[in-house]
């Protein structure tokens, strides 16, 4: 939000309004973005229709179903138009993904002619398409892009293959993955350590496995609020175990500092990697394992995908080609 802002605000009077999240400073933002915060509910329906009237848009767009309920009813709609960006694959809950579809299907019948859904993802959209028929013919496909980080120093490679993990620690996730992939690297004799950064309610749990299976001199734990380029820095590969990814952002960020990255052909992971180009698809665990004993003895390859990675994310996701194709949607 903070990043997609800024740099909107170039060339665009902008107001956000978040409904979730805590720790959102205005302090953060661009000088000329007013951030404000609307609750949930009946209030925070009537405060956000009172900020449409004060600031009157030409274009709202939308990152989160309560928002799109609130805006649903919108008392002024005038030719406003609306944009909602969908960015993952849905709960998996029925009864949910059930009143999220009708939900987006009334938003299209209000606003028609003035809606465009858009995707994170091909992934993303062949879901939504296909499971209800949802932004057909009326869509776009913007992948999430991050700042390239210019002048870092990563730190020289180790006798240890250093293995990153970054999430949170829930169980779409997978970060019980992490540990059998490292119980197995042990038993071939790999010298390597793994930091995991994140935070959630199966951190309790992984660290008593941890001490049950004797990998906690090998596994580091340092919570969800670590400076994470520090470890992208000091990391040769990066683990994505998740068993569903709208986009896989953790990914480009960490090739982005030249990180190696291992991850699970699932959702929008097809979008950022090219296998044994650019990184690597690991279809399960024995996939990720061989995969890392091979990189283990061969450094210059190892380097090489990790150089490449940055190049494919120069070329694909820099978060300002990303603003120029949306400010090309709001103009259109």
């Amino acid at each position: 939000m903070k990043e997609t802002s800024t740099c909107l605000a170039e060339k665009n009077e902008i107001e956000v309004v978040y409904l979730r999240g805590e720790g959102i400073l205005a302090a953060d933002f661009d000088p000329t973005v007013n951030v404000t915060k609307a609750s949930l509910g009946w209030k925070g329906f009537h405060r956000i229709n009172r900020i449409v009237k004060r600031f009157d848009p030409d274009v709202i767009h939308t990152h989160l179903l309560p928002a799109d309920i609130n805006l649903l009813f919108l008392r002024k709609s005038r030719n406003i138009k609306y944009y909602t960006t969908i960015h993952n694959l849905g709960k998996g809950k029925v009864v949910r993904d059930w009143v999220a579809d009708r939900i987006y299907k009334l938003i299209e019948m209000r606003f028609a002619g003035r809606h465009k859904y858009i995707f994170i993802s091909n992934a993303v959209r062949d879901h939504m398409q296909s499971k209800a028929g949802i932004g057909k013919g009326n869509f776009a496909i913007i992948h999430n892009g991050v700042r390239i980080p210019v002048g870092f120093n990563r730190k020289e490679r180790k006798e240890k293959l250093r293995i990153l993990f970054v999430g949170r620690l829930v169980r779409q996730k997978n970060p019980f993955s992490v540990l059998e992939i490292c119980r197995r690297l042990q038993a071939r004799g790999i010298s390597f350590s793994v930091t995991i950064v994140g935070d959630g309610y199966l951190l309790n749990d992984l660290k008593r496995k941890c001490r049950a299976e004797g990998l906690d001199r090998l596994i580091s734990f340092v919570g969800g609020k670590a400076h994470v380029p520090d470890y992208y820095l000091d990391s040769d590969v990066l683990l994505v175990t998740s068993s569903m990814e709208g986009f896989g952002l953790v990914a480009v960020e960490a090739m982005s500092f030249e990180v190696c990255v291992l991850a699970r052909p699932v959702g929008g992971l097809a979008d950022i990697l090219e296998d044994g180009n650019n990184g690597y698809l690991c279809p399960g665990i024995d996939g990720f394992v061989e995969r890392l004993v091979e990189l283990d003895s061969d450094p210059v390859t190892l380097a090489t995908v990790a150089r490449r990675s940055r190049i494919s994310v120069m070329e694909n996701f820099d978060l300002r080609e990303k603003m120029r194709q949306l400010q090309s949607l709001y103009e259109a």
